[in-house]
């Protein structure tokens, strides 16, 4: 598991080895996903295999359809996959573009610190 300073902080706190993985396996990284686009069918399907097959869960997820258009968003939990953040937002987008739709993804600590200021 890639180590951080929670991680860190953790091991430190509990006195377990600077290798350990133990506590990484708790630490959630919030990311927030949101859909927008026309209605169509599947958009719900394809968005979730993806998250899914990537080892993503889904903590929280709403969607509505207005006039029309379908709106989603998620909050989801990117601890799990073995891919990097970059690169889950990246593919999520690409998605995104096959269905006509825009997909984007946005780490929590960034919606914390755009309450602070």
């Amino acid at each position: 598991m890639q180590g951080n300073k929670s991680c860190y902080y953790i091991r430190q706190f509990l006195s377990l080895p600077k290798d350990s993985d133990f506590p990484c396996l708790f630490i959630m990284k919030k990311t927030v996903v949101t859909v927008v686009g026309k209605d169509s069918v599947g958009i719900i399907a394809k968005v979730c295999t993806y998250l899914a097959n990537n080892s993503v869960n889904i903590l929280d997820i709403a969607q509505t359809i207005v006039d029309g258009f379908f709106n989603m968003m998620m909050i989801v939990d990117v601890a799990g996959s073995s891919k990097d953040f970059g690169t889950l937002s990246h593919e999520l987008e690409q998605i995104g573009e096959e269905m006509g739709c825009i997909i984007k993804a946005q780490r929590e600590d960034i919606f914390d610190k755009m309450h602070r200021i």
